[in-house]
C-alpha cells in the first residue's frame, strides 16, 4: 500500500534492532542512548495507550514540549494510532496556546512538563474537546492532582495492558496504514495574520524527507541534531523524517540553551539552522576574533579573503590556491569550526528565509558547504542548492518532482507530489492558494537563465522606487544584518526609504567598552550618539552599493529587542512588518534620534 512513517519505523526496527543507536539524549550531564528496538517499543506503548484511552482515527493530539525523545515517540504514536499529530512551539503565550488548541480541536495533549501543564490547566475550562493532558517531565508535578492529568509512564503502562489483550494489534495498525492518510496538522508562522492549520499526509512528509536526503547528499551513518521545534514541517522533514527514511542517529540537547555546547560533543555531519541562528553564529565568530590576540586576528585578516576566493573559484583551484587554503584551514577555519561544534559537518542548510549573500559567502568561506533551501509548510522543500552550484543571491533550483514558475505579477507558483491537502476548517483559503492546481505562495521572486530561484520576500513587501522600478527591501535588510553591530533591520517605504535598526547588544557593547563609552542597558546603549554614528558608518558603506533611488535616507535605533510575545516576531522568528510599521510609525515625525546618512 505504499510507505508510511509507521512502516518506516517498523522496517528500521527489523533492520537494526539493538544493533544501532536511534537516539541520544543528554540528561544530567550524561548521554543516554536508545536503540531502534527501544524506539519501536516506546512508540508502540504510546500508540496502544492512546487507543486504549479511546483515540479514534482523525482525532488530534497536541504536542507541546522542547525536543526530547518523548516528543518523537508521542508524534509517531499518535500517527500510528491513525490520529493526527499537531503542535506549536512550547514557548507560545497562553493566548496562542488557547487559539491553537481550539482551532485544532485537540482531544489529547502530550506535553513536556510543569510549564505546559500550567498553561493548559488555566484554559482547560475553555477547551471542551480536551480530555487528557499527558506529561513526561516529573519535576515540580508531585502536588498536582487534577484528574485530567496523566504521567507519560502511565500511558505506556496502559499501552502494555492493551497489548496483553490484543497481541499483534500494533503490527496490524502499521500494516494497514495508508500513505494518503492524514498524519500532521501543522501551523503557518502567521506573518500576515493568524496561523493557519496545514493538513499533511504520510506521502507528503516522506516525499519531502526523500527529496531533502537527495538534495543534501545525506548518508545513513550521519549524526544529526534535533533542535528545531517539532511545530514546523521542516523539523518533521529534516530531523524526524530523514531519520526514519535513512536510519540516521538523532541527538537531543539537555536544554534548548545548551544546543551548541552539546552539539560540539557529538560532532554532527548534517546541521540545519535558521538565518537568524546562522547570523548569531557569525556574530559569535566576529566577537571572538575581536577579543583574540594579535596573531589570531592577523590569521583572520590573511586567510578569510582566501576562503572567500576559494568559494568563488569552486572546482577551478590551481595548486597554489589549494596550498594557501590548506594552511588557512589548519590555522583558522578548523579551530573556528571546532569551537562552534561544526568541525565534522559535511552538509549544512539554511532555510525559512534567505540568508544575506554576505553571510552565505562568509560561512561557505569557512568550508561549511552551506546550502539554501526554499519551501513553505504547504510544500517543502521547493528549491535547494545543488552540490557545486552554490549561488549567494539565490535559494537554489527546484527539487526533483517539483515544478516552479513566476506569475505575471511576479509571484512564485509551485507544485509537487508533496503538496498539502488544504487548510483545516478553511476551504476558502485553500481554494485561494491552490487555484489552477498551483500553490500560490504569496512570495515574490524570479527565475534566472540558470534555473535558480531568486527570492525577494513577500509580494506585499515589494516597493516601488521613485524611478518606477520595483525593489525588494529584503536585499537591503540582508546587507544590514551582516554588519557586526546590527542584529535585525526592517526597511520601510515612505517618501524615501527608512530603516528600523535593532543593534546587536553583545557586539556593540564590546565595541563601546573598547572605546570607553559608558552604558547600562540596551536602551541606554542604543541611544548613545556614538552608537548612532557607528551604525551610520555601516549604512554609508551599504548605500555605496545601492542605486540612488534605493539608498537609505533615515534610520532609527530601537531601544529594545523585537519581541515574539509582543507580536513583533512570529514564533519562527520572522518580523511582522505591517505590525512593526504601525507600532513605530510615531517615529517618522520625530526629529530627535533621527539621522540622515
Amino acid at each position: 500500500m505504499g510507505e508510511t512513517w509507521p512502516k518506516l519505523l517498523g522496517e528500521k526496527h527489523i533492520k537494526y534492532g539493538d544493533k544501532k543507536v536511534a537516539m541520544r539524549h543528554k540528561k544530567y550531564g550524561l548521554w543516554r542512548s536508545y536503540t531502534w528496538k527501544d524506539y519501536y517499543e516506546k512508540v508502540k506503548g504510546v500508540t496502544l495507550g492512546l487507543v486504549h484511552m479511546g483515540l479514534k482515527p482523525g482525532d488530534k493530539v497536541m504536542l507541546l514540549g522542547h525536543n526530547e525523545p518523548h516528543l518523537y515517540w508521542a508524534a509517531l504514536g499518535a500517527i500510528t494510532a491513525y490520529g493526527v499529530a499537531t503542535s506549536f512551539p512550547p514557548d507560545a503565550t497562553l493566548w496562542e496556546t488557547k487559539y491553537i488548541m481550539e482551532q485544532s480541536d485537540s482531544r489529547f495533549a502530550i506535553v513536556g512538563g510543569q510549564e505546559q501543564v500550567d498553561k493548559l490547566l488555566e484554559i482547560k475550562g475553555e477547551l471542551p474537546n480536551l480530555e487528557k493532558i499527558i506529561y513526561w517531565n516529573l519535576k515540580g508535578m508531585s502536588e498536582y492532582g487534577d484528574p485530567i492529568l496523566m504521567n507519560f509512564n502511565r500511558l505506556l503502562e496502559k499501552g502494555k495492558e492493551f497489548e496483553d489483550n490484543h497481541p499483534e494489534f500494533f503490527e496490524q495498525l502499521i500494516e494497514e496504514s495508508n500513505p494518503d492518510d492524514l498524519a500532521l496538522l501543522l501551523y503557518t508562522s502567521g506573518t500576515a495574520g493568524l496561523p493557519k492549520g496545514v493538513l499533511l499526509t504520510h506521502k507528503a512528509g516522506i516525499s519531502s524527507a526523500r527529496k531533502s536526503i537527495a538534495a543534501a547528499s545525506l548518508r545513513e551513518d550521519f549524526e544529526i541534531f534535533s533542535h528545531m521545534p517539532l511545530a514546523w514541517f521542516a523539523a518533521y522533514t529534516l530531523e524526524l523524517g530523514i531519520q526514519l527514511v535513512n536510519g540516521m542517529t538523532v541527538n537531543f540537547a539537555e536544554a534548548p540553551e545548551a544546543v551548541l555546547a552539546d552539539m560540539r560533543e557529538i560532532g554532527p555531519q548534517f546541521v540545519v539552522f535558521t538565518p537568524r541562528q546562522w547570523e548569531s553564529l557569525i556574530s559569535q565568530i566576529q566577537i571572538r576574533v575581536a577579543d583574540a590576540g594579535f596573531l589570531k586576528r592577523l590569521c583572520y585578516r590573511l586567510f578569510l579573503p582566501i576562503g572567500f576566493a576559494v568559494f568563488e573559484k569552486r572546482g577551478k583551484l590551481n595548486p597554489l590556491w589549494k596550498v594557501m587554503y590548506a594552511i588557512g584551514f589548519l590555522l583558522l577555519f578548523r579551530p573556528l569550526k571546532d569551537q562552534l561544534g561544526l568541525l565534522k559537518v559535511k552538509s549544512a542548510l539554511t532555510g525559512g528565509a534567505p540568508l544575506s549573500p554576505e553571510g552565505f559567502k562568509f560561512l561557505n568561506a569557512l568550508g561549511l558547504n552551506l546550502k539554501q533551501t526554499y519551501g513553505l509548510t504547504e510544500l517543502n522543500p521547493i528549491t535547494w542548492h545543488s552540490d557545486n552550484d552554490l549561488k549567494s543571491e539565490t535559494v537554489g533550483i527546484p527539487v526533483t518532482g517539483t515544478e516552479l514558475k513566476i506569475s505575471e505579477e511576479g509571484e512564485i507558483l509551485a507544485r509537487g507530489d508533496h503538496m498539502f491537502q488544504g487548510y483545516y476548517k478553511d476551504p476558502e483559503a485553500t481554494q485561494a492558494v491552490l487555484s489552477d492546481n498551483w500553490l500560490h505562495t504569496g512570495d515574490a521572486g524570479s527565475i534566472g537563465p540558470d534555473g535558480h530561484l531568486v527570492y525577494n520576500g513577500k509580494v506585499s513587501d515589494i516597493i516601488q522606487l521613485s524611478n518606477g522600478k520595483k525593489f525588494a527591501p529584503k536585499y537591503i535588510e540582508g546587507k544590514l544584518k551582516f554588519s557586526t553591530y546590527i542584529k535585525d533591520a526592517i526597511v520601510i517605504e515612505g517618501n524615501f526609504l527608512i530603516a528600523l535598526i535593532q543593534i546587536d547588544f553583545e557586539t556593540t557593547g564590546k565595541w563601546a567598552e573598547r572605546n570607553d563609552i559608558p552604558y547600562n542597558t540596551l536602551a541606554d546603549l542604543s541611544q548613545r550618539p556614538e552608537v548612532y554614528e557607528l551604525v551610520g558608518e555601516q549604512i554609508d558603506q551599504i548605500n555605496e552599493t545601492l542605486p540612488e533611488e534605493a539608498k537609505l535616507k533615515r534610520y532609527f535605533l530601537l531601544n529594545k529587542e523585537l519581541d515574539v510575545d509582543q507580536s513583533e516576531l512570529t514564533r519562527s522568528g520572522k518580523p511582522r512588518k505591517n505590525f512593526i510599521k504601525e507600532k513605530y510609525k510615531h517615529l517618522w515625525g520625530e526629529e530627535e534620534n533621527n539621522k540622515t546618512p
